[in-house]
């Protein structure tokens, strides 16, 4: 049966997860089921709908909401929500899970907007370097001046 489900490996961005874990978080944690609210994502956000249909089916299958997320989520995450819908703690961690992973983007965002300055610098220096090879070293050379 796992093969199965690699075999129908949906791709999902960080994105994506975070914005799905964030406002089922936020729909379980105002009250919905678990039932609408995988409906109402599905209304919302058309590009989730085969994986709140894919959560769906297992859970009609008698299986965990977890087991839905296998193979879309990394290992560490899917432990996490295993271990809240064990517990009772589900609505919680996935709302958690949702501003954690809102965070690390934001961060991952600055980091490169951070790496992209010195980078920028180096390409300035790079055509700096290349005009006063090109242009200014033979205007010198017609003056006499070595």
């Amino acid at each position: 049966m796992k093969n199965s489900r690699r075999a129908n490996k949906i791709s999902w961005s960080i994105k994506q997860q975070t914005l799905f874990f964030k406002t089922l978080g936020d729909l379980i944690y105002s009250g919905f089921s678990l039932r609408q609210s995988l409906n109402d994502i599905k209304i919302f956000f058309p590009n989730q709908r085969n994986i709140c249909k894919k959560i769906q089916k297992e859970i009609e299958m008698g299986n965990t909401f977890c087991s839905g997320l296998e193979g879309l989520i990394n290992h560490d995450t899917y432990n996490q929500l295993f271990i809240a819908e064990k517990f009772g703690f589900l609505p919680r961690s996935l709302k958690e899970i949702g501003l954690l992973w809102e965070k690390r983007e934001e961060q991952r965002r600055k980091l490169v907007g951070v790496l992209l300055y010195p980078v920028m610098l180096l390409i300035m220096l790079a055509g700096l370097s290349i005009a006063i090879h090109f242009l200014w070293q033979p205007q010198m050379k017609e003056l006499g001046i070595n």
